[in-house]
């Protein structure tokens, strides 16, 4: 997975939902759709770098995800 190096970029999604959990959905890294305004740098699919200046994620709650956290988690994984 690509992350956006990015000035300010609002995230959609980062996830894509499959199967159901407690939260009505199972999170799988792989997917990020984003609405981008004044972006700088590139998509690496290798590494993750730099940061988004305002991020809004919602699952089915309607309640903000921790993105951040996700973006820590993914680049562990690596």
């Amino acid at each position: 997975m690509g992350i956006l190096e990015a000035k300010s970029v609002e995230i959609n999604d980062v996830l894509e939902t499959n199967a159901k959990n407690d939260r009505g959905f199972e999170n799988r890294l792989g997917t990020l759709e984003a609405r981008t305004v004044g972006l700088e740098g590139k998509v690496d699919s290798s590494r993750a770098t730099g940061s988004a200046t305002e991020v809004k994620q919602e699952d089915n709650t309607g309640k903000p995800e921790p993105v951040g956290e996700l973006i820590e988690e993914l680049n562990e994984r690596r």
